[in-house]
């Protein structure tokens, strides 16, 4: 790496100052974060202890320091989760004690946060070594790793596990950064990995691994593990100090659930540590006695013109250049090329050092945002978390409807033990599935409730909501071909290139855009000054950055001499854009207006008047927009917000107001990945989901409900001057709840809110909530999601046990939307015993709270929010009884049926089954699991790779697994390969043709020949693996082909 060997002898600023500096532990002044802070520390010959302000700037230190130091160690220290588990956890006490020794053995520098190193640490003194070809220690290391600690779980995701299935025994040792999976032939070890958790795939082999005891770990002090010679570094005291005490008294509040000793205090823990020479190190001019000559790069956003200008200007004062940059299209500019220095990695934020002649540019002064980084890529929830049922939860049978399933039994057909699902529908009439069907089986939404009516096995009315969802999709598709028919044949206004004003306001933005931002108004820019009307769907979560892209393209209409019309679905949010329209515009020759019953009469028409000269640049509104008495002097730009929650008569009247005018449509509604393929060329998108910077992650406390804990987290809020959400999700609770919070905090301002509500009623609430005239909110799960309250930084879910995964990452994304350090907090009832899959999603939320992580979960699972109006048409929400997985399967197979792209499933009669076999899988939950991800299916790549999956995870596949695949294989691709249908028994196997395709896969095969359209084989398992095998040849060679061709 060019720039570590080049620069390091330049760099380490910090070092340069006399011992007499660090022993009084002294304040230097550095203005910025990001790459700079390694920076000074560069070339360190001593071991170095760096404390971040939090997590995320922890992470960022370690990813940036290995991206200009790669060849020097780094290690991360990470701070317990906030949950009773994480706070008594033995196995992350271990892992963190682990982190340490293997600083204090290889040196460099550690990484902490305040709450990691005020936490208790582990050191291990027993182990259990496993050697590659090792003998009869099977059933030995079983019995060791009972003994040791190790949970025994059925599936291994998080530290201190165990599972065993049959030859294979995963193990997740905490002082190990990945699990280990080993394989056993009979009692001895035939070979050792380690494997990802999240999906649960090997990632290297081994030759040898310790595993750690965890029960005859030692607790030790920090001070007794630091090097003699170590150095400490203390970035932001200030900020360190605040970290401190908000996790010790959280820690606190678990304390005597998770039964374990309190922490230190901070400054008890900086006088253990006062005999190391440190540093503190301020963004702060006030205090600081040294100042470091290193400033803020500017930022380019996107304009490569701007950036190569710089280049030369450095270049010309004798700086040298570096730009650390994931991309290519910079490295392939011959005049940058000729000018600066290129190095693969993605610092999150670049530098000047004026006083070293250097400059550092990342890909976040470039373009806006660095890739994605992480310092622990494997830690996540396992990916097939999202496939998973568990018992008395609602479910939408394909063929008969909604029902709760009760867990799994066993039935005896034909003298043969089968395990089927149980199904209760309506007047607990029963319904035994088989696992072979269960693809046609899919969860309800995580926020459906016990209200659900479920459905009767001799009902009509679930057949009539299949019918009806049928004919909306096709209404859907219908509306699409339309759409897109009408926009190539409908002229529209192409307006002039971007100009020096449009530039000034796109400067004026006092944030960094993300790249996602930056492609998104790319994308609307092209479609604006394209002849054809721009009908583009913006989708992002809410905070993500939707609403500055949207200006950027009402400025330019305006400038343009259009008017614009925003239109939202509620008062509230009508204000809210109002004010943030206005305030974006202040400076620049453009009015923005407002019509609402907030308004007065008088007001209003003084306005209605000026739209219709044309005075007023923007109209910002509800459905009053669609009213006959609006009339503009010249419409082009259309903004719609959240389309869907508009009716289905506002909507008609929207499809007349589009003819020929650019309509733009912003969405917080993710779009799954499958579909997004389907409508490529029928609909115009763009996608944010990349999270602002500088969001910091929402620290996380989940824990047993106490009036104290609540009592401290509402005052810790209320006295920064802030609000708060209040959740609970049952509306009969609710008053209740006022009650008890009204005692507590008479002096506070608190106000309900839920969807019963007179919608006047509710609407003034959230807008005097938007105000700051109510500081608590007690509310359900469903209000207002959408609505950005930027001093509301504390959430309190009551009875968060009821809750799904995907919901309480939704409701934690209502906080920390802005830079100021927010809290989460789950309370369930104190005396609970908690359910094993509550206590996985608890640990998950408290564990991973990486900003953005929602949005990524809410692709997984669509159920929580509904599905975004796509094409225009009425959709209802919680009204469909199919639920959106159903709705969003149709709609891609009648897409498919109509570009000619759809292939019906091959019809199959086969007398041996395909199986899962439980000797193979012991565990219940991951083989109904691995049933519905290999049944539903409809990807043969895919299917390969859950082949392959399996395979590593589970050991050589049993003949019925193989025979089961295969003939997933030929149902869902068959008919590409020209099969129509296959009957198999036990002598022979008869594939019927419609197209000879597939002979000369077959031909050369032993056994197999042609009469007519028929292929006659050998039966058994044999006979379906040929065909298998056939088919994916033959698919291969297409794709092979297709790739030429491109």
């Amino acid at each position: 790496m060019m720039f570590s060997s080049t620069c390091s002898h330049q760099s380490g600023y910090l070092w340069s100052l006399n011992e007499g500096v660090w022993k009084r532990g002294a304040q230097v002044h550095l203005p910025l974060e990001g790459g700079a802070r390694p920076w000074v520390l560069g070339g360190a010959e001593v071991p170095l202890l760096v404390v971040c302000p939090d997590q995320r700037q922890a992470e960022d230190f370690v990813a940036d320091w290995d991206c200009l130091w790669g060849g020097e160690k780094s290690h991360l220290l990470y701070e317990p989760p906030l949950s009773v588990e994480g706070v008594r956890s033995q196995s992350l006490r271990l892992q963190r004690g682990e982190v340490l020794l293997q600083w204090k053995k290889e040196g460099g520098v550690l990484v902490a946060s305040p709450g990691s190193l005020l936490c208790p640490f582990l050191t291990g003194r027993d182990f259990f070594p496993i050697d590659v070809k090792s003998d009869q220690i099977r059933s030995t290391l079983i019995r060791w790793l009972e003994g040791a600690g190790y949970e025994r779980v059925d599936l291994v995701w998080a530290p201190g596990q165990f599972v065993v299935r049959g030859f294979i025994v995963d193990i997740y040792d905490p002082s190990y950064a990945f699990p280990i999976r080993v394989e056993f032939f009979d009692e001895a070890v035939e070979s050792l990995r380690s494997f990802h958790p999240q999906s649960q795939i090997s990632a290297a082999r081994l030759e040898s691994v310790s595993i750690h005891s965890i029960r005859t770990a030692r607790e030790i002090p920090i001070d007794a593990i630091l090097p003699e010679e170590c150095h400490i570094v203390l970035f932001e005291p200030m900020q360190l100090e605040n970290q401190a005490e908000s996790y010790r008294w959280l820690w606190e509040d678990l304390r005597e659930e998770a039964r374990t000793m309190p922490l230190s205090e901070w400054t008890d823990l900086l006088v253990s540590l006062s005999k190391w020479p440190k540093i503190r190190v301020s963004s702060a001019v006030a205090l600081s006695e040294v100042p470091v000559p290193v400033q803020e790069c500017p930022h380019f956003r996107g304009d490569a013109e701007k950036f190569r200008w710089n280049c030369q200007y450095w270049k010309t004062e004798g700086f040298s250049i570096y730009v650390f940059s994931t991309g290519t299209a910079l490295k392939n500019d011959p005049q940058i090329q000729s000018i600066a220095h290129f190095e693969d990695g993605a610092l999150s934020r670049g530098f000047i050092d004026s006083g070293k002649k250097i400059v550092v540019v990342s890909d976040f002064e470039i373009a806006g945002m660095t890739a994605t980084r992480s310092s622990k890529p494997w830690r996540s929830v396992p990916s097939e978390w999202k496939e998973r049922l568990t018992e008395n939860q609602l479910v939408v049978h394909e063929d008969y409807g909604v029902a709760i399933y009760r867990g799994v039994e066993e039935i005896t057909s034909g003298g043969e033990s089968l395990d089927s699902l149980v199904l209760e529908f309506a007047n607990d009439q029963r319904l035994l599935v088989p696992f072979m069907q269960v693809y046609k089986i899919s969860p309800l939404p995580e926020d459906a409730t016990s209200d659900v009516v479920l459905d009767s096995l001799r009902g009509t009315r679930w057949k009539k909501a299949v019918e009806k969802t049928k004919e909306r999709v096709r209404e859907e598709v219908r509306a699409l071909i339309r759409l897109y028919a009408k926009r190539e044949m409908v002229k529209g206004f192409a307006f002039p290139p971007s100009t020096d004003m449009y530039r000034q306001f796109v400067e004026a933005f006092s944030y960094i855009e993300t790249a996602d931002q930056l492609k998104a108004e790319e994308d609307i820019i092209e479609d604006m000054e394209s002849p054809y009307p721009m009908d583009r769907l913006l989708v992002g979560d809410v905070g993500f950055g939707k609403t500055e892209v949207a200006m950027r393209a009402a400025f330019k209409a305006a400038e343009a001499g259009k008017q614009v019309v925003v239109l939202v679905p509620t008062t509230i949010l009508a204000q809210q854009h109002y004010h943030t329209f206005r305030s974006r515009m202040s400076g620049f020759p453009i009015r923005v207006e407002v019509l609402s019953r907030f308004i007065s009469s008088s007001k209003q028409k003084k306005i209605l008047e000026d739209t219709r000269k044309g005075v007023v640049d923007i109209l910002i509104g509800t459905q009053r927009l669609l009213q006959k008495d609006i009339e503009f002097a010249n419409l082009g730009l259309l903004i719609i917000d959240e389309e869907h929650r508009f009716g289905v008569m506002h909507k008609e009247k929207l499809k007349n107001t589009r003819e020929g005018i650019d309509v733009l449509t912003l969405s917080a509604t993710p779009i799954p990945r499958t579909l997004s393929l389907s409508l490529r060329g029928l609909r115009s998108f763009s996608v944010i989901a990349t999270p602002p910077h500088n969001r910091l992650p929402v620290v996380t406390m989940v824990g047993p409900r106490r009036r104290e804990t609540v009592r401290r987290a509402v005052l810790r809020e209320l006295n920064r001057g802030g609000q708060i959400f209040y959740v609970s999700n049952r509306i009969y609770r609710l008053s209740e709840k006022f009650s008890e919070l009204k005692s507590m905090f008479p002096d506070a301002s608190i106000a309900l809110a839920h969807g019963q509500m007179v919608e006047k009623e509710l609407e003034k609430t959230m807008l005097d909530f938007y105000n700051g005239k109510i500081n608590i909110l007690l509310c359900t799960t469903i209000v207002e999601s959408g609505l950005d309250i930027p001093r509301a930084n504390t959430l309190i879910v009551d009875d968060a046990q009821e809750l799904g995964l995907a919901q309480m990452y939704q409701l934690r994304g209502r906080v920390g939307r802005r830079e100021e350090g927010a809290f989460a907090y789950f309370f369930y009832p104190e005396h609970l015993a908690l359910q094993k899959e509550t206590r996985e999603r608890f640990d998950a939320i408290s564990t991973f709270s990486d900003v953005g992580s929602g949005y990524s979960l809410a692709l997984q699972d669509l159920q929580i929010r509904g599905g975004g109006d796509l094409v225009g048409t009425s959709q209802h929400g919680q009204e469909e009884r199919t639920g959106y997985y159903f709705y969003y399967k149709m709609l891609e197979e009648e897409i498919a049926r109509v570009r000619g792209e759809f292939f019906p499933e091959v019809s199959l009669e086969s007398e041996l089954t395909g199986a899962i076999p439980s000797e193979y899988i012991p565990q219940e939950n991951i083989r109904i699991t691995l049933y519905r991800r290999l049944l539903k299916e409809n990807d043969w790549l895919e299917l390969e790779h859950i082949r392959r999956e399996v395979r590593d995870r589970f050991g050589p596949l049993p003949d019925p697994l193989s025979f089961l695949i295969d003939m997933t294989m030929v149902r869902i691709a068959g008919s590409r390969a020209g099969i129509s249908s296959i009957i198999s028994d036990l002598e022979q196997t008869i594939v019927i043709l419609k197209a000879e395709k597939l002979r000369k896969f077959l031909k050369n095969c032993k056994g197999w020949a042609l009469f007519e359209q028929r292929l006659i084989g050998p039966g058994g398992y044999r006979g379906m693996a040929d065909v298998s095998k056939a088919i994916k040849a033959l698919l291969s060679e297409r794709r092979e082909d297709m790739e030429v061709q491109a």
